[in-house]
């Protein structure tokens, strides 16, 4: 958990250690958008859904799809 803590203090300074929350199941999130890397953390939340591409999800045409940060920013903002 420390390293990607770590992580999104450096790639999202502006987000409080407040606002951050980890979860071991995901099943258990319920928001408008999930961002997400793994098609099993993606399968079961009932909002739109985002796939952000990785080597081991590249093959799957389930979900939109965004590559980095400024696709997103693109889509969302």
């Amino acid at each position: 958990l420390l390293e990607k803590y770590e992580w999104l203090a450096e790639n999202f300074p502006f987000i409080k250690w407040q606002q951050i929350v980890f979860c071991g199941s995901k099943c258990v999130i319920k928001g408008d958008i999930m961002i997400d890397d793994h098609l099993k953390n993606l399968e079961f939340f009932d909002g739109k859904k985002i796939l952000f591409t990785a080597p081991h999800n590249w093959l799957s045409k389930e979900y939109i799809r965004v590559s980095n940060w400024n696709e997103v920013a693109a889509m969302l903002l």
